[in-house]
């Protein structure tokens, strides 16, 4: 087999995509080929890369393949690299990313084209490409852990929610509405660039005020709102961001600029990540006091700020928290639940919660590789209760259904069976 030399392009430098590229190189080492992750800092740790610098980067370390995530493939590249791009997300806009591949690229979602909204014929080899997680030892796992010590007492928080409440420079977002603000509060990061633009209005242009941009920004929420449900895992990014586009050309001259770009992208994809986060908060929140929210942007919302916990950036210390927790809930806007949150519960034995969703039994859902009830529990948003009759209180059960997904996560979901695909997908 030849040994290839590849380079690794994350989408943001912060320790998830770091992690999970280093993870990638590890395994790709393993088989005998050479790997370097590109890192270098940009605004907002984001990877800015020009396509002459990937170019050159190339050249100088001799790549044979590159493997990017949510990027495409750089025109200028000579047409002997082979170029893998892995969509982790899907904006509106992405789908001009997919038109320049040769025949012997690789396009992976992390999802199902579908599901992505995916509309552009991809001239190469497509498929789903999911995160993997890697292997613990066994004796650190909650069921080993259950055998050595009492697990009620170890299990000592109810429910742990991960996932950061994003929020655009655009404004904050309290309890995650602006519109709960206070009209005098002097908050407005961006509003001296939007000072620049002009509503319409009776065929005469007038210089926005704090009040109309507000009233904006509460209107953009409402379109999201009315049309995506919390919770559903049927999000489509392209219909919320052709909503949220008329309602810009609507009331303004000109929108052809970064600042409403950003507001297509933040409200079409991140703000129902918000809607759902809030919603799983304060659906736990209902039925119990002894449970964390983490990441950031918790401290924002002011009713969660006494079960806010930092975002952890250390792997042992996530996965403390994991096991600590009795049942470790998750949501997804598209309905994915083959996740690296998913499976990094799962490899340390945790008890994993889902939201009912209609994509649930799709591909990338999570009972394309696990069984509701044997491996995972399911949920009715408006019967949480029943399941926490069910569940919260059934220890043995728990730990039983943890193990049966942790068992199957080693098997099929770690970073060595994910490298493997990514080789023999490149026939190599």
């Amino acid at each position: 087999m030849k040994s290839l030399n590849f380079l690794l392009i994350p989408n943001v430098l912060n320790f998830y995509d770091l992690n999970q590229l280093e993870e990638i190189k590890q395994n790709l080492e393993k088989y005998g080929h050479q790997a370097t992750i590109f890192k270098r800092k940009i605004d907002n740790d984001v990877i800015t890369l020009t396509n002459s610098e990937i170019v050159s980067f190339i050249k100088e370390n001799k790549c044979d393949c590159v493997f990017r995530v949510n990027g495409g493939r750089p025109l200028e590249i000579n047409k002997d690299t082979r170029f893998i791009s892995w969509f982790q997300d899907f904006y509106y806009n992405s789908d001009k990313e997919l038109e320049k591949f040769n025949k012997n690229d690789i396009v992976y979602f992390y999802t199902s084209p579908k599901s992505f909204g995916v509309k552009t014929k991809i001239p190469c080899y497509s498929s789903t490409f999911y995160p993997g997680v890697a292997k613990i030892k066994d004796d650190e796992s909650i069921f080993s852990i259950s055998k050595k010590e009492n697990i009620n007492k170890y299990q000592n928080i109810d429910f742990s929610l991960l996932g950061a409440i994003l929020v655009q420079n655009i404004t904050d977002f309290n309890n995650s509405h602006y519109r709960n603000y206070d009209i005098n509060e002097d908050h407005l990061v961006a509003y001296s660039d939007f000072l620049d633009f002009k509503f319409k209005l009776d065929k005469k242009e007038k210089i926005p005020t704090v009040n109309q941009y507000k009233e904006f920004i509460c209107e953009l929420q409402n379109i999201v709102e009315l049309n995506y449900e919390p919770l559903s895992g049927e999000l489509d990014v392209k219909k919320l961001a052709e909503k949220v586009k008329n309602l810009m050309i609507s009331r303004f001259e000109f929108t052809n600029n970064e600042l409403f770009n950003g507001w297509k992208r933040y409200f079409s994809t991140e703000y129902p990540r918000v809607l759902d986060r809030i919603a799983m908060a304060r659906l736990i929140s209902t039925f119990s006091n002894n449970f964390v929210v983490v990441s950031d942007g918790w401290e924002r919302v002011e009713e969660f700020i006494d079960y806010h916990m930092k975002k952890i950036n250390k792997t042992k210390d996530l996965y403390r928290l994991l096991k600590k927790s009795k049942i470790n809930l998750f949501s997804n806007t598209h309905g994915l639940g083959m996740h690296s949150k998913v499976f990094e519960t799962m490899i340390n034995g945790g008890f994993v919660a889902i939201p009912f969703s209609k994509k649930n039994s799709d591909q990338a859902g999570i009972k394309e590789g696990f069984i509701e009830g044997e491996d995972f529990g399911e949920f009715d948003p408006n019967k949480f209760d029943e399941f926490i009759n069910n569940w919260l209180f059934n220890t043995k059960k728990r730990i039983l259904i943890g193990e049966n997904a942790r068992q199957k996560t080693l098997s099929n979901h770690t970073w060595e069976v994910r490298v493997k695909q990514l080789l023999d997908d490149l026939k190599i």
